[in-house]
C-alpha cells in the first residue's frame, strides 16, 4: 500500500513538474506562447497602420503561431491556447484583407461613399474586441 502511494505522490509531482502556468500548459507550448505573445501583441496593434509597418509584425505573428504548432499538444490546455493563438492571428489577417478592400472601394468611388467608412468602423471594432479578447486569455494561460 505504501508503494502505491509513493507512487501516485511521484507521478503526481511528476506531472505539475512538467507543466506550467495557471492552466497547466506543457513547459514547450508554454514558452513558444510566452515567446510569441509580443510579436502578436504588436501586429494587433499595427492593424491599422500601411502595409509596410503591418506585414512584417504580421509574419513574426505568423512565425510564432508556427513555433507555438511545433512546440506539440501534450493536453487539452495545449491545443485550447494554440487554437486561440491561431484564431487571432485568423482575426488579424482578415481584418487586413476586408480594411484593404474598403479601403479599394473608397478609392474607387470617392469620398462621398460613406457606407465604407461605416463598414470600416464596424469591422475595427468587431475585430478589435475579439481579438483583445483573445490576447487576454492567451495571457490567463502565462500569468
Amino acid at each position: 500500500m505504501r508503494y502505491l502511494v509513493a507512487i501516485g505522490l511521484s507521478v503526481a509531482l511528476w506531472s505539475i513538474a512538467c507543466t506550467r502556468g495557471p492552466k497547466g500548459l506543457s513547459r514547450g507550448t508554454y514558452a513558444a506562447i510566452e515567446k510569441g505573445l509580443p510579436p502578436l501583441e504588436r501586429a494587433y496593434e499595427y492593424r491599422d497602420a500601411n502595409a509596410t509597418a503591418f506585414e512584417p509584425r504580421m509574419l513574426n505573428a505568423e512565425h510564432a503561431l508556427d513555433e507555438v504548432l511545433a512546440a506539440g499538444s501534450k493536453n487539452a490546455n495545449d491545443a485550447s491556447a494554440w487554437l486561440i493563438f491561431r484564431s487571432s492571428v485568423g482575426l488579424l489577417k482578415i481584418y487586413r484583407q476586408n480594411l484593404e478592400s474598403l479601403i479599394d472601394a473608397q478609392d474607387e468611388h470617392g469620398a462621398e461613399f460613406k457606407k465604407v467608412r461605416v463598414d470600416r468602423l464596424k469591422l475595427r471594432a468587431e475585430t478589435s474586441d475579439q481579438t483583445a479578447k483573445d490576447i487576454a486569455l492567451l495571457k490567463g494561460y502565462l500569468y
